[in-house]
């Protein structure tokens, strides 16, 4: 089978693909992707303290305009990544396994996407049925990722459950500061003062 020779050719698609192989590749069906946002914040609070949902949005629909990439909507969650039971988040992923074609789905970080390894996303990637465009990192998140790619991801993921385990320390920290003074965690009980100024 002849091969690639031609140094132009070689520098764009590597020595060891064959011309016919060039040919079929070239030949192939343009793979039809919809491209899709997902805007997440934990709290109504977080939303107003930290990367709120419309600056979220702000940031995908940015990316998806300079790329000239038709973005189909933008998914807005309020809902904390670090648990297991996500329904808004599985609704969403629902949508997206119902749509047809290959899913490219917009954050602005991994953890707007999920904080902990999630099997899956990790599945719907391997099978190419998405792949995940990071618009702060300037990563895509693919099937045919290379190893450093998918590193770095790794990277974020584990970052992202670090940071979920070192607020749950923090609160725990706190109560058990809160339990040592006598306080109570809650609003009092019935017939107990909320404050020390109420008059009963």
């Amino acid at each position: 089978m002849p091969r690639v020779t031609d140094p132009k050719l070689l520098k764009l698609f590597g020595e060891n693909r064959s011309i016919k192989q060039l040919d079929v590749e070239k030949n192939a069906p343009t793979q039809h992707i919809t491209y899709v946002g997902l805007a997440r914040v934990s709290t109504h609070k977080q939303g107003r303290n930290g990367e709120s949902i419309e600056t979220q949005c702000n940031f995908i629909e940015s990316y998806c305009r300079d790329r000239k990439l038709k973005l189909e909507y933008i998914q807005k969650i309020e809902e904390t990544a670090s648990k297991v039971n996500r329904t808004q988040f599985k609704a969403f992923l629902n949508k997206v396994k119902q749509t047809k074609g290959k899913v490219a789905i917009v954050v602005t970080r991994m953890d707007r996407l999920t904080r902990i390894e999630n099997d899956e996303i990790n599945t719907l990637r391997e099978k190419d049925k998405i792949e995940i465009h990071m618009t702060r990192y300037g990563e895509i998140l693919s099937s045919q990722s290379s190893p450093d790619v998918l590193l770095r991801c790794g990277l974020y993921t584990l970052l992202g459950t670090h940071e979920v385990s070192r607020l749950k320390e923090r609160v725990n920290e706190v109560r058990d500061e809160q339990l040592e003074k006598g306080q109570y965690l809650r609003q009092a009980l019935v017939g107990y003062l909320n404050s020390e100024n109420e008059i009963t």
